[in-house]
């Protein structure tokens, strides 16, 4: 634990640089940028590896950041829901995204009481990722100044969605994925005629495991589970069109 603060890093744009990558349109993607050999010689050859010195912050996606957020924030916790369920409100927490519910009335008061808590606790709030969504009660339910988003959902006072961020890095997890199934099925295939045996389709069940509503632990299952707790039939048409177009694609592979 003491050697979380210490973890090391580099500064994106520096590598870019380093490997005459484009910043502005990255080829590579989401995909990896070098080779290990690479890394040890023009990243960390060039002394691009920075270690953290300041002493406070841990590094996001580690095993025990979430746990370590949640220990460090049980006396936050409660001064924020002891603090909205006094105005009728409801206060959430993951990590480091906070979400308030509280009276139209409480606005300026509740961003005020949050800042000042949060500077406590001698974290910091990033405004620039800070959204304040105000919504009235309608015939319909509710209309927003601006649609709520929180936690890979969109609620716009009526419906809720899934963000097309996330539908997005689906389509490229799904797209990588049958990239990969086809390279490894003809490597497969080659060897097989060099044997004399047939060739073999692609590997259908693990596909369809990985990447539909056929799957247990993946995205559309995930899609599926919060459309029946929220009760979402827009986020089922979010998801339907999906079923097809993954089909689709296997087919044009097969």
């Amino acid at each position: 634990v003491q050697r979380l603060p210490r973890f090391s890093f580099v500064d994106r744009e520096e590598v870019y640089s380093e490997l005459g990558i484009s910043k502005n349109n990255p080829k590579n993607g989401r995909q990896r940028i070098c080779e290990p050999h690479q890394f040890r010689s023009a990243i960390r050859g060039a002394g691009l590896v920075e270690t953290n010195s300041i002493g406070k912050g841990i590094p996001q996606g580690s095993p025990i950041s979430a746990l370590l957020s949640n220990i460090y924030m049980m006396d936050f916790d409660e001064k924020l829901y002891s603090y909205v369920e006094t105005h009728g409100g409801s206060y959430f927490r993951y990590c480091d995204d906070i979400l308030l519910v509280v009276p139209l009335a409480k606005e300026a008061e509740a961003i005020q009481f949050v800042d000042d808590e949060v500077a406590a606790i001698k974290l910091e709030v990033q405004k620039t990722k800070t959204e304040v969504c105000r919504f009235k009660k309608t015939a319909k339910g509710f209309r927003s100044d601006r649609a709520l988003q929180y936690l890979g959902f969109i609620f716009d006072g009526e419906n809720i969605y899934l963000r097309s961020s996330s539908l997005a890095r689906y389509q490229e997890r799904v797209n990588r994925g049958l990239s990969i199934a086809t390279l490894s099925m003809q490597k497969v295939n080659t060897a097989r005629i060099a044997r004399g045996q047939l060739p073999r389709s692609i590997f259908l069940r693990k596909l369809h495991s990985r990447y539909s509503y056929l799957g247990r632990r993946n995205f559309i299952s995930y899609g599926y589970r919060a459309a029946r707790i929220m009760n979402s039939k827009s986020i089922r048409k979010q998801l339907k069109p999906l079923w097809g177009r993954l089909r689709k694609k296997i087919e044009d592979i097969a």
